[in-house]
């Protein structure tokens, strides 16, 4: 459901801070992580793990896992990320559509 009509595959691509003394691998990754995802129809997943200038890192969930295990992103709970103003404005929203709009958080 996350592939448009027409479409045989979705990509996804978000852009992690890696900076200061809690970074992950900074000498691998540099001072940004980019991570992006390939949904296919079929609900199968592809993930790519890059430096900030672009460079293939890692194709391995478990690399994947390792990062936000590290910065404690908890992908099913997106609350976790918010600050608590915006939680609570999140949790009160009354239209669901409301809940899926794209917002700067930070």
């Amino acid at each position: 459901m996350f592939v448009r009509d027409g479409e045989t595959s979705a990509d996804i691509s978000i852009t992690l801070r890696n900076q200061g003394r809690d970074a992950f691998k900074p000498e691998v990754y540099g001072s940004s992580i980019i991570v992006s995802q390939r949904i296919n129809l079929d609900g199968s997943r592809s993930y790519r793990l890059k430096s900030k200038s672009g460079t293939l890192i890692s194709s391995k969930k478990e690399e994947l896992v390792g990062i936000l295990d590290h910065f404690n992103i908890q992908v099913d709970n997106p609350v976790s990320v918010l600050t608590q103003e915006m939680s609570k404005h999140f949790l009160q929203s009354k239209n669901e559509g409301d809940k899926y709009k794209v917002r700067k958080i930070f």
